[in-house]
């Protein structure tokens, strides 16, 4: 038995009978469109086998959280090992890193035999052909996957939404979103609001800072909410129009002053040291020797740099 592997095309014979149905049971939110590629290649002997085969293929998402489509039915008839175009089916899907499940039956029209594909799995973000086979791998259907984004959807995996629609903004090739000239890019919300402080430049009086109010996209048409004032201490209310008195600050008086000397008491000695600075050191010192009565008759002796004076009980 020789190996050949023949391409199924579309049975010109049988178009009449050529069923598509799509049966959703779930609406999707479609962010991007996919295109599935499918070809039947056969495992025979050297002759061809020509009778029409009945394909039919199921895709939903691999969480079973919306169907797809399917079952999708057509007929291709065996091409005697040459490659003849591929069939081309077309969907919708709301998430591409989702994976997808594919489900497939073979059925010959000819014996009625049945052929049970098993489910492959295709992931979108990584295209790669795919092979569903039979058991005894007799039938192979390759899958090619391949998808683009749909219209107000941008980036890699389509999940960045600017609607070209929008009077607020337009939007840049990677669906950034430009607001237009009147608009101005809310800070919390990142949606392109009215400005309505830059529509009224003098709304705010009397030195009050105009703030726009943040809002998301639903509110962004929005021109009749009224902007913010932040007025300054003197002034009040929705416009700043209303003066109030500000009390005055009394200033805090200056600290007092440091003295250059420190004054160490004992108590149980009765004994008051006082550490002078350098200056006074240098200035006090006795005219006489050390030890020895200085000027104005006071007895002064030095010890560790400090002056000891009124020694003993009052």
């Amino acid at each position: 038995m020789s190996m050949s592997y023949l391409h199924f095309r579309i049975n010109h014979y049988v178009t009449a009978t050529l069923i598509s149905v799509c049966l959703v049971f779930q609406q999707c939110n479609a962010r991007a469109n996919v295109t599935m590629h499918l070809g039947l290649t056969y495992d025979s002997s050297r002759n061809c086998d020509e009778s029409p085969y009945k394909v039919s293929v199921c895709v939903g998402q691999k969480l079973d959280r919306c169907r797809i489509f399917g079952p999708h039915l057509f007929y291709v008839q065996a091409a005697c090992a040459a490659y003849g175009p591929k069939e081309v089916i077309q969907f919708e899907v709301d998430d591409v890193e989702e994976p997808l499940r594919v489900d497939a039956t073979i059925r010959d029209t000819t014996t009625d035999k049945e052929f049970q594909l098993q489910p492959v799995t295709a992931n979108l973000t990584f295209p790669r052909p795919i092979d569903a086979t039979t058991k005894n791998l007799k039938i192979i259907l390759q899958f090619q996957f391949a998808y683009t984004c749909l219209a107000d959807y941008f980036g890699d995996l389509c999940n960045v939404f600017c609607s070209s629609e929008a009077k607020e903004y337009r939007c840049s090739l990677t669906g950034e979103k430009i607001c237009n000239p009147g608009y101005i890019k809310d800070n919390v919300t990142g949606a392109c609001i009215y400005d309505r402080c830059g529509s009224m430049p003098n709304y705010c009086l009397n030195g009050g800072q105009c703030i726009n109010k943040a809002q998301d996209e639903e509110g962004a048409m929005d021109s009749t909410t009224m902007p913010i004032c932040i007025c300054p201490p003197s002034r009040m209310g929705v416009r700043c129009e209303i003066y109030r008195e500000v009390p005055p600050t009394t200033p805090q008086p200056p600290p007092p002053p440091v003295s250059s000397k420190t004054q160490m008491s004992n108590p149980t000695n009765n004994v008051s040291i006082l550490q002078p600075s350098a200056d006074e050191v240098l200035d006090s010192r006795p005219s006489g020797a050390l030890g020895q009565p200085g000027p104005d008759n006071v007895s002064s002796q030095q010890h560790d740099n400090y002056c000891c004076i009124h020694c003993g009980a009052d």
